[in-house]
């Protein structure tokens, strides 16, 4: 058997792997929520249309100061006027007469007698007061209620959401490779 040097080569090849990374994506868009109000206050309407009457009855302080009503006091003066109407014949029937006398200075009498006034009487004293009375109408009252309005849109949230992603991919498999140089070996097993 002869036996010369041999050598023994080995050769390795590493594994190579190539990632591919794909990254996690998360975006969250948001709309925000609308809330919307609108009021209209309450409106009260009154109103008293045709107003109150008011009536003033003066008949017991005119009486107290001796005025009468207005159908006596038109009795009274129609009276008063045709008395009136016979005292002035009466009185110028009497200057008429004097004048045709002519024993005094009539006209300088007569005009003297014309001009005085009686003197007016005044009293002081407590007087009845008028009876006043005054009757509303009824108030008319128109209450409208306030007026709430409420609307509302929803708020949006959108989510994009992407799962991220790793992938391998072996771009070389590990290997291992003998072989020898060198002299020749023949082994023979029995």
């Amino acid at each position: 058997m002869a036996i010369s040097n041999i050598r023994l080569n080995m050769e390795s090849q590493p594994a190579k792997a190539e990632l591919d990374i794909q990254k996690t994506v998360f975006n969250l868009n948001t709309t925000p929520a609308i809330l919307s109000i609108d009021t209209e206050p309450t409106v009260v309407e009154f109103s008293s249309r045709p107003y109150g009457t008011l009536e003033i009855d003066q008949s017991p302080c005119r009486a107290s100061m001796g005025f009468k009503d207005i159908a006596t006091m038109a009795r009274e003066a129609a009276d008063k006027g045709k008395q009136a109407v016979l005292d002035y014949m009466a009185n110028h029937a009497q200057i008429g007469d004097r004048m045709a006398k002519i024993k005094e200075d009539v006209v300088a009498n007569v005009a003297a007698e014309s001009t005085s006034q009686p003197v007016p009487s005044i009293s002081w004293g407590p007087k009845e007061a008028p009876i006043i009375r005054y009757t509303a109408n009824p108030v008319k009252f128109n209450p409208q209620p306030a007026q709430l309005d409420i609307s509302s849109e929803r708020g949006k949230v959108d989510i994009d959401y992407r799962e991220g992603k790793v992938g391998l991919r072996m771009t070389q498999y590990p290997s291992i490779r003998f072989w020898t140089t060198g002299g020749n070996v023949d082994i023979i097993t029995k």
